[in-house]
């Protein structure tokens, strides 16, 4: 968690956690849907508590990210009907 008053780590969307997830899914030589199957695989506990470990820590960095962005805000661009950057 960041200390207050000082710049937060960067953090990535949910979508590209979840990019990621399915992107080591296949380096592992898995597909998506086998992950989850291994996942409820009698015997494969070891497996399934790394999964809710990693799911806990990315809880974790969403719940950071979103208390960053409510007590700091974020930068969005701002456009006009042009198409124009004007904010």
């Amino acid at each position: 968690m960041s200390k207050p008053n000082s710049k937060p780590e960067t953090h990535s969307s949910p979508r590209a956690e979840i990019a990621r997830a399915a992107q080591a899914a296949r380096e592992a030589g898995l597909s998506a849907n086998s992950a989850y199957r291994l996942r409820r695989t009698p015997g494969a506990e070891n497996f399934a508590s790394a999964w809710d470990a990693a799911m806990a820590q990315a809880a974790r960095g969403l719940v950071d990210l979103a208390f960053d962005r409510a007590i700091n805000g974020s930068e969005e661009p701002i456009f006009n009907r042009d198409g124009d950057r004007v904010g």
